[in-house]
């Protein structure tokens, strides 16, 4: 048999009242996060991003030639066009993996052998020969002249002196390492042409928000770059990877 304790009139309606409060205040908590889940800011990506990445990484296989008086010189090929967010220009780490050395030590019949790595910018279209200190690299059925960043700074394989400043430099031994760029691209540039003379945009193939760097893969032996050879570095096989640093 249960016991029955009445519960004065004053304290009855008392706790009406606590709970009638306590109803109102979740109901006041439950509104306002219905409201802060319709109500949400909008996130802008910088400009330039493909699929969230800050840059987009296509592979090349392209003969790269310089003048040397009245010859052209195949120095290396360009192994892959860099499409980067063009306020992350200098703000980016290309990572490099080659990934075949071993076999490629074979191909290139020096157990010596280097590879140089690094990043051009285009800077002009060219229907005949570039001049002293720049290359020759086609892309699309265009042909740029491209130099190199040789302030571009990274691994501890990166010459930071001499003709090959600016470069990563890898062999059987050290297969990857990463390179930082350093020149900024966010302002405005002029569409390539063959009186353009500093870092230009191609007229195709790039979005106004994205600036092209050509990475150029070439052979090094301890006599220098051996001409002949060069046409082998497209048959090494690489991984890239763009990311940014800041």
């Amino acid at each position: 048999m249960g016991l029955h304790v009445p519960i004065p009139r004053r304290r009855a309606r008392r706790a009406l009242a606590v709970i009638a409060v306590a109803a109102s205040l979740l109901s006041t908590a439950v509104y306002w996060l219905a409201t802060l889940g319709v109500v949400t800011p909008t996130i802008a990506a910088p400009p330039g991003l493909t699929n969230g990445e800050v840059a987009d990484v296509t592979a090349m296989s392209s003969a790269v030639t310089r003048s040397n008086g009245g010859a052209s010189l195949q120095t290396g090929v360009a192994i892959a066009k860099l499409k980067i967010a063009k306020d992350f220009t200098h703000r980016v780490r290309v990572v490099i993996a080659w990934t075949n050395a071993v076999d490629a030590a074979k191909v290139l019949r020096n157990p010596n052998a280097q590879i140089s790595l690094g990043l051009y910018r285009p800077i002009k279209t060219t229907t005949g020969s570039c001049s002293p200190g720049e290359v020759k690299v086609s892309d699309g059925g265009t042909d740029f002249c491209a130099v190199l960043d040789t302030a571009a700074r990274g691994s501890a394989t990166v010459s930071t002196s001499g003709s090959s400043e600016g470069t990563l430099l890898l062999a059987k031994n050290i297969v990857t390492g990463f390179i930082e760029p350093t020149i900024d691209g966010s302002g405005t540039l002029s569409t390539c042409s063959t009186s353009t003379t500093s870092w230009c945009q191609p007229a195709s193939g790039v979005g106004a928000d994205q600036r092209v760097l050509y990475v150029i893969a070439s052979i090094l032996t301890p006599g220098g770059v051996p001409q002949g050879q060069q046409t082998q570095a497209g048959s090494l096989s690489f991984f890239i990877r763009v990311r940014r640093t800041a």
